[in-house]
């Protein structure tokens, strides 16, 4: 083959190329637009599942929501029931261990002039006290002291002994007491007022024995539960002779366990 036929042929040959890549591009394009087209199909689906998607949800949130609301309209008096006798069991462990309340100097009351009292029988006492505290100037305190029969969950009490002001000298204190004698925890005293109440229904009513068939008893040493008052029993423990870890039998004292209504009833 001459020169001129292979520069020919070159020449051809590129313009044959061209061609080639030129319809190519073209293809190109129409796979593209329908790749285009396709991902416009696959994007409206989509959209079409995630709303039929949140549809089903909601209609299942709404439906799940109608069971809870239903549930909780079935089993509201029924709990209601079984909180009252919680509470009426409560009121009897009150019984059980019925000290009156008594206010007198400790470890929260501080030792100071008592002042009037605000609020005075076997279920609750106030009462008004003014005491020195460790302030550089306003050296004596006035504070209002409470204790109650009544514990949680029956009643929330505030502190024994809650200050209610400072001041320079112990007549300001105890102008104060004065003062705030007439206003000092009145929910506390409606509160406990109603419990005493509803306290001595309760007693007169029932005794703790009668509860017997609902109560637990756990032990506080190892933890494990018992249907009646438990003796000395046997737990499992460990004790180390230097390094070497030994099993050992010990006895749980019958004395540390707790009452409580058993769970799962």
């Amino acid at each position: 083959m001459s020169s001129d036929e292979l520069v020919k042929e070159y020449k051809e040959n590129g313009q044959r190329i061209q061609r080639i890549k030129d319809g190519a591009d073209t293809r190109k394009e129409a796979v593209q637009e329908e790749r285009s087209k396709i991902w416009d199909i696959i994007h409206a689906k989509r959209d079409q599942l995630d709303k039929e998607e949140y549809d089903l949800r909601h209609d299942l949130e709404l439906r799940e929501k109608v069971i809870e609301e239903e549930t909780k309209r079935q089993t509201a008096p029924l709990v209601s029931q079984r909180e009252s006798v919680k509470r009426m069991v409560q009121f009897l462990e009150v019984q059980e261990t019925f000290k009156p309340a008594e206010l007198k100097e400790g470890m929260w009351i501080p030792a100071g002039e008592w002042q009037d009292w605000v609020y005075h029988d076997d279920y609750l006492k106030i009462r008004l006290l003014v005491h020195e505290n460790n302030k550089p100037v306003n050296k004596y305190t006035t504070s209002v002291c409470v204790d109650c029969v009544f514990r949680e969950p029956l009643l929330k009490l505030p502190s024994s002994c809650t200050a209610l002001g400072y001041f320079k000298t112990v007549d300001e204190a105890k102008a104060c007491a004065v003062k705030k004698k007439d206003k000092v925890l009145r929910d506390v005293i409606q509160a406990v007022e109603a419990l005493r109440t509803e306290y001595i229904q309760v007693i007169g009513a029932y005794r703790l024995s009668d509860f017997d068939e609902l109560f637990e008893y756990s032990c506080s040493d190892c933890r494990a539960t018992f249907r009646k008052v438990p003796g000395n029993h046997d737990r499992e423990s460990v004790r180390y002779e230097g390094n070497t870890r030994m099993p050992v039998t010990v006895k749980c004292d019958s004395g540390r366990f707790y009452r409580q209504i058993m769970r799962g009833l």
